[in-house]
C-alpha cells in the first residue's frame, strides 16, 4: 500500500510526498538529521516538527498510481523536484556545479573502513560466470561485409568499441556496428539469419 500525504505549516501545504510506510515516513520528517539538509527537513528544524501537520491524502495499491498523483499535487512546495516516477525528475546539475561535485571528489582518499566495508558488500558480486567482461569464451562474429572474427568478447568490445557486445551474444540486439554473433567457436553455428 502506497500513501500520498502532505504536510501543512500554517494552512498551508509546504510539502507533498508519497510512501510505502506512512508512518516511518512522518517520524523521518520530525527527527532533526544534520546529514539529511533537504529543504523540508531544515523548514521543520527551523519552525519545529510541533508545527507541523501531517495528512493522508490518499492511498493506493501501485506506486506509479501514487507517484503519478503526487505529481499532480505538487505545485510551489519545499519538494525539490516535481515527483512522480523519477526521483530525479526535474532535477538538473549545471556544469559549474558538476565541476564542483567532480573537483571535490579527486584525490579523496577512502579509508580502510569504508574499503572493507565496501569489499564485503560486493564479494561475489560480478565474479566469475557473473561477470561477462572476464569471459573467455570464444565467440565467432561475422560483419556486414564478411569479414569474421574469433574473438572473446572483452577483446571485441576493444577493438571495434562495441559497447553494447554482451546484447548481442545474448542475441538482444542482433547487430551492432555491422557485428553479430554466430556462434561460439568448437560449437554448432547459431546464425539467426542464415
Amino acid at each position: 500500500m502506497y500513501t500520498v500525504y502532505k504536510i501543512v505549516y500554517q494552512r498551508r501545504v509546504v510539502y507533498v510526498g508519497c510512501t510505502n510506510n506512512y508512518k516511518r515516513r512522518v517520524q523521518e520528517h520530525r527527527k532533526t538529521s544534520k546529514t539529511r539538509q533537504c529543504a523540508i527537513s531544515i523548514f521543520i528544524e527551523q519552525k519545529g516538527a510541533g508545527n507541523f501537520n501531517f495528512f493522508k491524502i490518499l492511498t493506493c495499491n501501485k506506486k506509479e498510481s501514487g507517484l503519478n498523483f503526487e505529481e499532480i499535487l505538487i505545485k510551489d512546495g519545499l519538494n525539490k523536484n516535481r515527483g512522480g516516477l523519477s526521483p530525479f525528475k526535474g532535477i538538473s546539475l549545471s556544469k559549474e556545479h558538476r565541476k564542483k561535485i567532480s573537483i571535490s571528489t579527486k584525490g579523496r582518499v577512502v579509508s580502510h573502513k569504508t574499503r572493507k566495508k565496501l569489499k564485503h558488500i560486493n564479494t561475489g558480486k560480478h565474479i566469475g560466470d557473473k561477470n561477462h567482461w572476464h569471459d573467455n569464451t570464444s565467440y565467432i562474429f561475422k560483419h556486414i561485409s564478411g569479414k569474421t572474427q574469433i574473438s572473446t568478447q572483452c577483446k571485441m568490445r576493444k577493438k571495434y568499441n562495441i559497447s553494447n557486445i554482451h546484447s548481442i551474444i545474448k542475441k538482444r540486439n542482433l547487430t551492432s556496428k555491422g557485428w553479430r554473433c554466430v556462434g561460439i567457436k568448437d560449437a554448432q553455428p547459431t546464425d539467426p539469419l542464415n
